[in-house]
Formats: C-alpha cells, sequence, structure tokens
C-alpha cells in the first residue's frame, strides 16, 4: 500500500505518469484486490443498497490516483 501511495505522490496523482507507471499502479492494485475483507462490498456503492447496514465507500475519501480522462483532462495545456 506504501509503494501504491508513493507513486501516486511521485505522478500526481496519474496527471505525470508514463505509460509504464499506470501499469505499475494497476498491477499494485490488483495485487491489493486480494487483500479486500469485502470483495463485493463496493459493488453496493455509497448508498448501501442492502437493507439497512453502512456502505463500506462511506465517508471522506481523497483521491490519489485516477485513470479517468475526464479528470486527466483537468491537468492538460489550455489550447
Amino acid at each position: 500500500k506504501l509503494k501504491l501511495l508513493r507513486l501516486c505522490a511521485s505522478y500526481d496523482r496519474g496527471f505525470g505518469a508514463s505509460p509504464s507507471a499506470r501499469n505499475e499502479v494497476n498491477d499494485i492494485v490488483d495485487q491489493l484486490k486480494l487483500f479486500n475483507p469485502t470483495p463485493a462490498g463496493a459493488e453496493k456503492g455509497i448508498e448501501g443498497n442492502d437493507g439497512g447496514t453502512s456502505s463500506p465507500l462511506e465517508g471522506i475519501w481523497q483521491m490519489v490516483w485516477t485513470t479517468a480522462l475526464d479528470v486527466l483532462n483537468l491537468g492538460a495545456s489550455p489550447v
């Protein structure tokens, strides 16, 4: 997890990442998925939708990495 956070910080949350850096981050994320104690938890979304228990996604989040093009384009130089 620490390696992932360091990589994310060094590439400005994905804005300055090379294709090889993106692949390295994806590989680490895939490894971390194996340790998820609630593998179906994120499928519930923020609302929970499981009969009243709280969602595992509920809380305050900080974006440390993204592959979303609409967000990555925010770091592009204006034309």
